[in-house]
């Protein structure tokens, strides 16, 4: 009898596992299986590959005038600028910097979040220059009354199209964020880009509340961040070489249609 009990115990077991099984598989997995998951991203890798959409530049038709938020508007295409321009040659197309110690120059009013944008043509793919010690630099902001130190200014804010570096050929076509910030140092990832010499880049990069952001094209390309805020007083901003000329910057490049603002 007790075998009897046990062998129906065992069969009883096996149809109640045999719905329950039924039921989870008949009806759908229970587990999260099929949710959507997010991409795998690496946050260590010094290099991000973010390449953008290869789009046409948004050039404006016309830039706007020189009132509340916008602080400069230069054109470039007419002889003439707002700024300083050393080491370039006004032509219809915009100004035309030669090798790479030309620059254009503006101060502005201490400017906690702002922006600039440009166009800049000329950029060449793997471009080195000096060997080992190339660094470029497209962009600067630091303060007019402290100087352009590494070592003693409170402010420093770089974005470079970096240069070379041991092993790593595509180095040299990344944009990459170097910014001092209150004195404190921060360097971002490596953001490695496609370039096309022929090609006119609408440029334009944002800074504000720690972090600053740079787009090419309308597309964001390179992010990076900075502590505090980057408010230097007697505000200087530069296109091109940086104003102690030892960072150069991409070579012969035509630069239009400047517009710099608050945000």
């Amino acid at each position: 009898m007790k075998g009897r009990q046990h062998v129906q115990n065992v069969l009883y077991a096996i149809v109640i596992g045999s719905m329950i099984t039924w039921l989870l598989v008949g009806c759908g997995k229970l587990d999260d299986d099929n949710r959507p998951t997010a991409p795998a991203v690496s946050s260590t890798a010094p290099f991000a590959y973010e390449e953008a959409p290869q789009t046409e530049p948004a050039e404006p038709d016309t830039l706007p005038p020189v009132s509340g938020d916008v602080l400069i508007s230069d054109t470039l295409k007419n002889g003439q600028s707002t700024g300083e321009v050393s080491g370039g040659t006004f032509t219809p197309q915009g100004v035309q910097l030669h090798g790479g110690n030309g620059f254009i120059h503006y101060s502005i009013p201490t400017t906690p979040s702002g922006y600039i944008e440009f166009n800049a043509q000329g950029f060449i793919p793997g471009e080195l220059h000096g060997g080992t010690e190339y660094k470029a630099v497209l962009f600067t902001m630091w303060s007019g009354s402290e100087g352009y130190s590494y070592e003693n200014a409170a402010y420093i804010f770089e974005l470079r199209k970096y240069g070379y570096i041991q092993g790593r050929p595509d180095a040299s076509d990344a944009f990459f964020f170097k910014i001092k910030s209150q004195g404190v140092w921060e360097e971002g990832h490596f953001h490695v880009l496609s370039w096309d010499a022929g090609a006119t880049y609408r440029i334009r990069i944002e800074w504000g509340n720690g972090q600053t952001r740079a787009f090419r094209n309308g597309s964001l390309v390179a992010t990076g961040s900075y502590h505090g805020q980057f408010a230097p007083s007697n505000h200087q901003i530069q296109i091109g070489a940086q104003p102690l000329r030892q960072r150069v910057s991409p070579h012969n490049l035509l630069i239009s249609d400047v517009v710099v603002g608050r945000l």
